[in-house]
């Protein structure tokens, strides 16, 4: 029987390749702004609807809650410590509440 090695495993140490836990550390992240971005839309109510996608997201989300994700996800993708930490969570929604602000105060809308 002829047993391939695993490219995901590093043959001397047996730990998984950078680049598989890079991926692994991304797909959490991802997970992770959109379980945020879920929290965002229920805490500063806001609404179904398109209204953010421009602002918020790249443009090609279908809903607000998709924009909100894809912002979530552009402040969290450096972050080194993971996961966040709660008072992470509390400086998104601080942030999101003060970019919202400052745009409906600039009417743009």
């Amino acid at each position: 029987m002829n047993i391939e090695p695993n490219e995901n495993i590093c043959p001397t140490c047996g730990n998984q390749n950078l680049d598989t836990a890079i991926i692994e550390n991304d797909t959490l992240k991802r997970k992770a702004a959109c379980a945020l971005a879920n929290h965002l839309a229920y805490v500063l109510r806001i609404p179904n609807g398109k209204e953010l996608i421009l602002l918020l997201g790249s443009g090609i989300e279908h809903n607000n809650t998709q924009a909100i994700e894809y912002w979530v996800y552009g402040r969290i993708a450096n972050i080194n410590h993971w996961p966040l930490q709660e008072s992470d969570s509390s400086n998104l929604i601080c942030e999101l509440e003060k970019e919202l602000a400052e745009t409906l105060s600039n009417n743009v809308f």
